[in-house]
């Protein structure tokens, strides 16, 4: 979408229009943002979090690493891994602090039971370590070390 239509959209759902001078100075901006904001070879930080790939060594393994984190384990130059599969569930959760699985009871999360619980909103509730977010092994693949 062009700078032009996203600026006479955003007037029109706020029933605001700026002066033509305020304008061309306002379209001048958000197309220099744009520009810098041009998709790069390498990608960005939230990309990488979020879409990074991740991997089993085998089958029965608990923990998953990144494809740097294999090669760093294995001091291999060519390995066959499991892609990590990403699943929701319900009764389990994934604690990121303590790095283990639980069961979704009181007994083993919340403010009684661990000295790190935090509330995700600041004031109670559920804790910003739990995590429904699992994963278990998919496809087998040959992961070969990058020159």
């Amino acid at each position: 979408m062009k700078a032009e239509k996203i600026l006479r959209k955003k007037e029109d759902e706020n029933e605001y229009h700026f002066h033509p001078s305020d304008r061309k100075f306002i379209l001048e901006a958000m197309e220099e943002y744009a520009e810098s904001r041009q998709v790069s070879d390498e990608p960005s930080l939230q990309t990488t979090m979020n879409q990074r790939e991740l991997y089993f060594l085998s089958v029965d393994d608990e923990w998953c690493h990144t494809r740097d984190g294999i090669f760093e384990e294995t001091n291999l130059d060519e390995v066959e891994a499991y892609v990590a599969e990403r699943f929701k569930s319900k009764g389990i959760f994934w604690c990121k602090e303590h790095s283990f699985c639980g069961d979704d009871s009181r007994e083993t999360c919340g403010k009684w039971n661990c000295d790190e619980y935090e509330p995700r909103n600041g004031r109670s509730g559920c804790c910003k370590h739990y995590s429904t977010v699992l994963y278990t092994a998919g496809k087998k693949v040959t992961l070969k070390r990058k020159p």
